[in-house]
Protein backbone atom coordinates (compact mmCIF):
# COMPACT_ATOMS: atom_id res chain seq x y z
CA UNK A 1 0.00 0.00 0.00
CA UNK A 2 1.35 3.43 -0.66
CA UNK A 3 1.80 5.93 1.47
CA UNK A 4 -0.40 8.62 1.03
CA UNK A 5 0.41 12.66 1.69
CA UNK A 6 -2.78 15.55 1.91
CA UNK A 7 -1.99 18.17 -0.06
CA UNK A 8 -2.79 22.17 1.25
CA UNK A 9 -4.69 23.55 -0.41
CA UNK A 10 -4.28 27.01 -1.58
CA UNK A 11 -5.87 29.92 -3.54
CA UNK A 12 -4.95 30.86 -6.97
CA UNK A 13 -1.89 33.32 -6.92
CA UNK A 14 -1.24 34.93 -10.83
CA UNK A 15 2.15 34.18 -9.91
CA UNK A 16 1.71 30.25 -9.70
CA UNK A 17 2.98 27.62 -12.30
CA UNK A 18 -0.14 25.32 -12.28
CA UNK A 19 -0.55 22.00 -13.24
CA UNK A 20 -4.46 21.97 -14.56
CA UNK A 21 -6.04 18.69 -14.81
CA UNK A 22 -9.24 18.01 -16.90
CA UNK A 23 -12.28 17.79 -14.77
CA UNK A 24 -12.76 13.98 -13.82
CA UNK A 25 -10.36 12.55 -15.64
CA UNK A 26 -8.39 10.89 -12.53
CA UNK A 27 -4.95 11.32 -11.21
CA UNK A 28 -3.21 14.17 -13.04
CA UNK A 29 0.40 12.81 -12.50
CA UNK A 30 1.31 9.32 -12.33
CA UNK A 31 4.82 7.56 -10.97
CA UNK A 32 6.18 4.59 -9.94
CA UNK A 33 7.29 5.87 -6.48
CA UNK A 34 5.05 4.55 -3.20
CA UNK A 35 3.30 7.58 -2.16
CA UNK A 36 -0.25 8.74 -3.19
CA UNK A 37 -0.82 12.77 -3.08
CA UNK A 38 -4.01 13.48 -2.42
CA UNK A 39 -6.22 17.06 -2.60
CA UNK A 40 -6.23 18.77 0.64
CA UNK A 41 -10.33 19.73 0.18
CA UNK A 42 -12.08 16.70 -1.07
CA UNK A 43 -9.33 13.69 -0.82
CA UNK A 44 -8.99 12.12 -4.90
CA UNK A 45 -5.94 11.37 -5.52
CA UNK A 46 -3.92 14.03 -8.02
CA UNK A 47 -0.74 12.19 -7.73
CA UNK A 48 -0.43 8.51 -8.15
CA UNK A 49 2.67 6.16 -7.00
CA UNK A 50 4.83 9.66 -7.31
CA UNK A 51 6.08 11.60 -4.72
CA UNK A 52 6.37 15.97 -3.81
CA UNK A 53 10.21 15.32 -3.58
CA UNK A 54 10.01 14.11 -7.33
CA UNK A 55 8.01 16.82 -9.14
CA UNK A 56 9.83 19.42 -6.90
CA UNK A 57 13.24 18.22 -8.72
CA UNK A 58 11.46 17.69 -12.21
CA UNK A 59 9.28 20.91 -12.37
CA UNK A 60 11.11 24.27 -11.89
CA UNK A 61 8.58 26.66 -10.89
CA UNK A 62 9.65 30.43 -9.78
CA UNK A 63 7.27 31.26 -7.08
CA UNK A 64 4.73 27.91 -6.48
CA UNK A 65 3.88 25.14 -8.03
CA UNK A 66 -0.14 23.80 -7.76
CA UNK A 67 -1.93 21.42 -9.28
CA UNK A 68 -5.81 21.61 -9.74
CA UNK A 69 -7.84 18.38 -8.47
CA UNK A 70 -9.69 16.86 -11.16
CA UNK A 71 -12.78 16.32 -9.13
CA UNK A 72 -13.50 19.30 -7.27
CA UNK A 73 -11.05 21.75 -8.70
CA UNK A 74 -9.17 22.97 -5.72
CA UNK A 75 -5.44 24.51 -6.14
CA UNK A 76 -2.94 22.12 -4.62
CA UNK A 77 0.34 23.15 -3.22
CA UNK A 78 3.37 21.20 -4.91
CA UNK A 79 6.23 23.08 -3.86
CA UNK A 80 6.71 26.58 -2.93
CA UNK A 81 10.35 28.49 -2.81
CA UNK A 82 9.74 28.82 0.96
CA UNK A 83 8.60 24.97 1.02
CA UNK A 84 11.91 22.57 1.42
CA UNK A 85 11.52 19.49 -0.02
CA UNK A 86 14.86 18.25 -0.89
CA UNK A 87 17.52 17.50 1.63
CA UNK A 88 20.79 19.16 1.22
CA UNK A 89 23.94 16.86 -1.24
Amino acid sequence: MSLQFKLEVVDNDPKDSVIDSTPNMGPVIVGNEDEDLLCGACGEVIGKSTSRRTLFLRYAAPHRLTVTCSKCRAYNLIHSTKLPLAAPM
